[in-house]
């Protein structure tokens, strides 16, 4: 009778061996291949706009959208940067020969949100830059934001506003003047060499974080998994088998939670 019992605990042993190392193999790389990247707008929105389907009502942000649009001033020059071969504005955002690109925003009523808007666009071209100079995934793994842009990308002084002016005189008693006023914001970024460097020291170390995280990640749900496996045999070796059924359904359980937080941790980092 005991011979037979220790056949049992040594068969079910070897199942949640087998399970253990089942879930290694399938399960964490499931979890591997599960990456988003982080979701790019590409299409901007314009607060404030002109709306010409609804009565104005003395509200500036709801003037005539036929209204012509007057510029104050000029562009500067750098910002007439153009392709040598299609002659084309890098107004969109485009790196030309020399790793500088020009940006422009939207037209908005409020000068706050044309710099917004700008720097959204500006964090936009960097990260496509990242991924095709540096490795594909590298403009998510950097942090970006707008003083490092800032600090490192703009060149100094090509930081220009360009004003647009609406005539709208039946508007004068509503804002104190008979036009309106629309905000475009323009810089110009320069990926230089010193930029490429710190952005691939930056990735490197990323690389090497998420090595470690994925190799810890591993080694701890392994130990959990083996420790649940002993666990079950030490308790029906004592047990004498009589809880058998209900040891291994407890056992199963616990697994499927180490599982199941191995599966969500491996969700919040980037594997590589």
């Amino acid at each position: 009778m005991n011979g037979t019992r220790r056949m049992a605990v040594r068969r079910i042993g070897f199942k949640l061996i087998v399970a253990f190392a089942a879930s290694l193999v399938l399960v964490l790389p499931g979890a591997c291949a599960v990456q988003t990247d982080p979701v790019v707008d590409t299409e901007t929105s314009v607060p404030g706009k002109p709306d010409s389907t609804g009565p104005a009502a003395n509200d500036p942000d709801k003037a005539d959208s036929n209204f012509e649009e007057v510029a104050v001033g000029s562009l500067p020059s750098w910002a007439h940067n153009t392709d040598e071969k299609t002659g084309l504005p890098h107004n969109d955002g485009q790196i030309d020969a020399n790793r500088r690109a020009v940006i422009s925003s939207e037209r908005f009523y409020r000068e706050r949100e044309a710099r917004e808007d700008l720097l959204k666009r500006a964090e936009r071209v960097v990260r496509n830059y990242l991924d095709d100079q540096i490795a594909k995934g590298a403009g998510s793994a950097i942090e970006i934001d707008p003083e490092l842009i800032r600090e490192r990308l703009l060149v100094p002084g090509h930081e220009h506003e360009q004003i647009y002016r609406i005539h709208a005189p039946e508007y004068a008693d509503a804002i104190g003047r008979e036009y309106l006023e629309r905000y475009e914001m323009w810089a110009e970024l320069e990926f230089n060499t010193e930029f490429h460097q710190w952005a691939a020291a930056e990735y490197e170390n990323h690389l090497v974080q998420s090595r470690v995280l994925q190799a810890s990640l591993v080694v701890v749900s392994g130990i959990a998994m083996l420790g649940i496996a002993f666990g079950f045999l030490r308790a029906n070796h004592r047990t004498r088998g009589v809880y058998a059924g209900r040891l291994q359904m407890v056992s199963l359980l616990a697994l499927l939670v180490v599982m199941a937080a191995a599966v969500a941790i491996a969700r919040t980092f980037q594997w590589l």
